[in-house]
């Protein structure tokens, strides 16, 4: 079985974008390698299949937000990027869970309460990036302005 062992080089990096994308990285390969050995117990699918779902969605989430960290460290706060990165963050969030929630089917433990929360604070999210869109609208309009 391969074996990934991404924490040691998380002590080795200097940047904080950088640790929270390796980190995420190291979490999201550590619950993969799980699920994947349990497959090999005898663990039907249908059991790790939407924890999977939700590690890809927060590992999509992790990257986007990264990319975000990355263009405020390098001073480009007011950017269409970065909206569209919240965009991102949003609409991964919906599509996400709403997989996760296909994934469950008629699951005993499929507690489908919390998956709607979690596609309202995607929504909520979106709005946000919606909002931040104005801004960097705004803020073009003023630096057009002598």
């Amino acid at each position: 079985m391969l074996k990934l062992n991404l924490s040691d080089n998380v002590s080795k990096v200097n940047s904080p974008e950088r640790f929270a994308l390796i980190y995420a990285i190291s979490n999201a390969v550590g619950i993969v390698q799980n699920m994947i050995s349990s497959h090999s117990a005898s663990i039907p699918a249908s059991e790790y299949l939407p924890q999977l779902a939700e590690v890809l969605t927060l590992l999509v989430c992790c990257i986007f937000i990264a990319i975000i960290v990355f263009n405020v460290s390098r001073k480009r706060i007011f950017d269409r990027r970065n909206s569209i990165c919240i965009y991102g963050v949003g609409a991964a969030i919906i599509f996400g869970h709403i997989l996760q929630i296909q994934l469950m089917g008629d699951a005993p433990t499929a507690d489908t309460d919390v998956l709607v929360y979690y596609s309202l604070l995607g929504i909520f999210i979106i709005f946000f990036g919606r909002l931040f869109d104005i801004a960097v609208k705004m803020k073009n309009e003023q630096d057009l302005t002598i």
